[in-house]
């Protein structure tokens, strides 16, 4: 009964360590959030209404349906997307394929190479 007992022990100890990591993560995503909603309401319209949050990315609609901008951020990397989803596999490719037809313009306005 003793080892049964060490063992709900440590697993409870474990769990707490979890949860503090999660809260002390979440606490430094929304903060960076918040910077950064900060910075680019102030050069771009894009994210008035959108909120800081705890989780690893937000993002804002482009104005054209299932299609996003985001940003994600892990511990280790961070990074602005456009998402594409709108469903159907043969739409989100049109959308792709439209925006790579466009690729050099796009690029040249976002001032630098993207990965495609």
């Amino acid at each position: 009964m003793e080892e049964f007992s060490i063992s709900i022990t440590e697993k409870t100890q474990e769990y707490v360590n979890n949860q503090d990591q999660l809260k002390t993560r979440h606490v430094v995503r929304l903060d960076f959030w918040k910077k950064l909603l900060l910075e680019m309401n102030s050069k771009s319209g894009l994210f008035p209404n959108i909120s800081p949050s705890k989780y690893g990315w937000i993002g804002a609609g482009a104005g054209v349906r299932g299609v996003a901008f985001n940003f994600a951020g892990s511990k280790d990397y961070a990074r602005c997307e456009l998402y594409i989803d709108r469903g159907d596999h043969e739409e989100n490719k049109f959308v792709y394929d439209e925006l790579l037809s466009k690729q050099e313009t796009i690029e040249e306005g976002f001032g630098g190479a993207l990965s495609w």
